[in-house]
């Protein structure tokens, strides 16, 4: 058996739903008598060989299609650069390919010239020839291919999962085994003398796991060996089922990490017992003695939790776009930046962007689990989703618009997701509603703020545990104000997608636009740094939502003056920012010099820094202090303050300079914490 099956029983995977083209046809073709006794062994010759090729090929298949799978979906790679790796993995299928036909020639004893001469005009390998070509097509394509092997009646997934669990656990009991009586000094152990343990051991293995799955019922038929039974088993029921997916794959997991502690020669008493005649319980208890035994901490996997429909997977693909936009302008933002900057060269701009957009995929991450959590079902449900309707027009329709999305993103360009939202949510409209919505926001933050305690220290806790509290007043005073707006919808958190389509839809064509909505944002973001200082102005003192239009804009305005806000009576309690050293990023093995927290943002303070209705930060997102307007050098970290947040010497200073430092350095700070409840 090769490399890759060896690799398929273990770690399994999908191939070519084009082999079932084969194996119908293989199986209902009118037979043709062969002309003599030659032809006839030269047939059934051929046929064997067909059948491990089969295998082997859809182990190479089902391995690559993945990583191309991988790699399309990935974010945190450029476009360019993506096409090269995936150049390099076709070499390496290729490569591969040849090297599995070799072995398998070699095991029946031939040449590659003498395959080609039994082979000539056989009906069954010409046409095996181009259900191969047809599934290598997929693989190029970027298609993960279903495969669909004729299996054994007798097996079904869990009967399956147990024998395989089995058959792994046996493995590791006969290692273990061997490793203690070979090597009882593991300084002997080497690379050599363990290929030479495993070869040697191999006829047990295969003696073990014939035992196993006698057993357990498992029929074959007259010309298989139980490898190709559990390697057909495992290909058909991974493509079938996401949860067996998940758990054969948990097992395998499992297998790796104690198989590298037994060949590093690590005892464990646990695998003293044969794991031959444990029951299915008994073998998940086995699991975890041994897993316990060697201080390995056991992942446990998200479970399934229902299965979609494609009413219900429409609705999470639309919540994923509305979501996916701030996200994804923000980060675009942050590489326009990088690209503006050409101060340290293309690599370091190469290496920069490389940190966001890994940031940007686990941004992305975080809001598919926040988008499951909604609809009560897992990644798991949502991938399997996927998969089920992957030809539905509508699923084809967005997965192409998030890469397409993705790629832009990439390139530092702002995507365009498509968003729609009523005509009648004008951008005149959507500034008198945003406008309002964020003097109302201002006003329910006053008022819970002069509830707090004069001791109590604002912190980053209770700017959040407030934030939470008002979340269904906010909702409701965004639903009245787009209501008065002539904005109307059936459910209330609509009102909230709507204003985000709103944003970015009309922020792509009209830069007037997006400069207001930012002056307002700005002016927002001054006022709500006063009243977490716990300073009032009465102008919040009332309802901004009951004002009128003419009130309001005169409100807004008069906000910002200095003579309206009132200071507390009190010192300020703060609490001060625990001091954080530089962040190397290692990106591939490429130090990106001293990227530092101001720097490149993380991904909470990235994705929440743009948002639709303005309740989250609409200001650019920045590298450092400054705009990325400003063209800042990604690594300059010239803050604005620096005369307060270099810490000089008390002595040096008055008490009245010593609360004005606390004051301006801890506001600099929470002003990327506070991004959130925008």
């Amino acid at each position: 058996m090769g490399v890759w099956s060896k690799l398929a029983i273990v770690g399994g995977g999908l191939a070519s739903a084009s082999l079932l083209g084969y194996i119908l046809y293989r199986y209902t073709r009118p037979a043709t008598a062969p002309a003599n006794a030659e032809e006839d062994a030269n047939a059934k010759l051929v046929e064997k060989i067909i059948e491990d090729l089969a295998i082997e090929y859809a182990s190479v298949y089902s391995y690559f299609a993945k990583l191309m799978k991988t790699i399309a979906l990935d974010p945190s790679i450029n476009p360019q650069y993506k096409e090269m790796v995936k150049v390099e993995y076709l070499k390496s299928m290729d490569e591969t390919l040849m090297e599995a036909r070799k072995q398998i020639l070699q095991k029946h004893g031939l040449s590659e010239n003498d395959f080609q001469e039994v082979a000539s005009h056989n009906e069954d390998y010409e046409m095996f020839q181009e259900i191969l070509v047809a599934a290598a097509t997929e693989v190029r394509q970027g298609k993960i291919p279903d495969m669909k092997f004729e299996i054994s009646p007798s097996l079904n997934h869990d009967l399956f999962l147990k024998i395989y669990q089995k058959i792994l656990l046996m493995n590791l009991y006969l290692y273990h085994k061997e490793m203690l009586e070979r090597f009882p000094d593991p300084a002997a152990i080497t690379p050599e003398t363990m290929d030479s343990m495993i070869k040697e051991i191999e006829p047990t293995r295969v003696e073990e796991r014939d035992k196993i799955c006698v057993a357990n019922g498992v029929e074959k038929g007259p010309n298989e060996d139980y490898t190709k039974v559990m390697l057909k088993a495992l290909y058909a029921f991974k493509a079938d089922s996401a949860e067996f997916a998940m758990k054969s794959e948990g097992a395998n997991q499992k297998y790796k990490q104690i198989f590298d502690r037994i060949r590093k020669g690590e005892k464990c008493e646990e695998l003293a017992q044969t794991p031959a005649d444990l029951n299915e319980e008994e073998i998940q208890e086995y699991w975890s003695k041994i897993m316990k035994s060697y201080d390995i901490k056991e992942d446990v996997p998200p479970e399934p939790k229902k299965d979609l429909t494609l009413e219900e997977l429409k609705d999470i693909m639309e919540d994923l776009t509305v979501e996916y936009a701030p996200v994804l302008n923000a980060y675009a933002k942050l590489i326009q930046g990088i690209m503006r900057d050409n101060s340290r060269g293309q690599e370091y701009q190469d290496q920069a962007r490389q940190v966001f957009s890994i940031r940007m995929q686990a941004s992305i991450q975080e809001v598919d689990a926040k988008i499951c959590e909604k609809y009560g079902c897992s990644n798991i449900d949502l991938d399997a989703a996927l998969e089920k309707f992957q030809e539905n027009p509508f699923i084809k329709e967005k997965d192409t618009l998030f890469q397409t999305a993705l790629n832009k993103v990439m390139e530092g360009e702002t995507p365009d997701l498509k968003l729609t939202f009523p005509e009648a949510l004008t951008k005149e409209i959507y500034i008198k509603a945003y406008r309002r919505i964020l003097c109302h926001n201002l006003y329910l933050y006053q008022e819970e703020i002069s509830k707090l305690e004069a001791s109590e220290k604002i912190s980053n806790e209770i700017i959040n545990k407030i934030t939470k509290a008002l979340e269904d007043k906010r909702n409701e005073a965004r639903t009245e104000i787009c209501k008065m707006n002539g904005i109307v919808t059936e459910k209330v958190e609509e009102y909230s997608k709507l204003m985000t389509k709103a944003f970015y839809t009309y922020k792509l064509s009209d830069q007037q636009f997006t400069e207001n909505c930012e002056k307002i944002n700005a002016h927002y973001k001054k006022c709500l740094e006063r009243i977490f200082l716990r300073e009032t102005n009465p102008i919040l003192s009332t309802e901004p939502i009951l004002w009128t239009e003419e009130n309001l804009i005169t409100q807004w305005n008069e906000l910002l003056e200095e003579a309206n806000w009132v200071k507390p009576v009190s010192p300020v309690h703060i609490t001060p920012r625990d001091e954080q050293p530089a962040t190397n990023a290692v990106v591939d093995g490429a130090k990106v010099e001293e990227v530092k927290e101001e720097d490149t943002k993380n991904e909470e303070d990235t994705k929440n820094e743009e948002s639709a209705e303005g309740e989250k930060s609409m200001d650019e997102p920045t590298i450092v202090a400054q705009p990325v307007e400003e063209a800042q050098p990604v690594t300059q970290i010239e803050n604005e303050r620096v005369e307060e947040n270099e810490e000089p010497k008390k002595e040096e200073i008055t008490e009245q300079e010593e609360q004005n430092c606390q004051k301006s350095s801890y506001l600099f700070v929470l002003l990327d914490d506070w991004d959130k409840i925008y």
